[in-house]
């Protein structure tokens, strides 16, 4: 809808309205994805880490409880 607007826009004015619009846009979602995907995807893989570890680190202290 935007694209068609630039592309062939009424007059000038408004094709600067739909590059604020798209540059505000641009700048706002992609401030956000970038938190989402780096924070959130790295703290969830630290997250998942952390649970292996533990649960390979009470295994091994099963394994020595019974093997002694």
């Amino acid at each position: 809808m935007l694209a068609d607007l630039y592309v062939a826009p009424p007059d000038p004015a408004a094709r600067a309205i739909i590059e604020v619009n798209y540059m505000t846009l641009n700048a706002y979602a992609g401030g956000v994805g970038k938190l989402l995907g780096v924070q959130l995807v790295s703290g969830l893989w630290l997250i998942a880490l952390a649970v292996t570890f533990w649960r390979r680190g009470s295994s091994a202290k099963e394994a020595r409880k019974h093997a002694a």
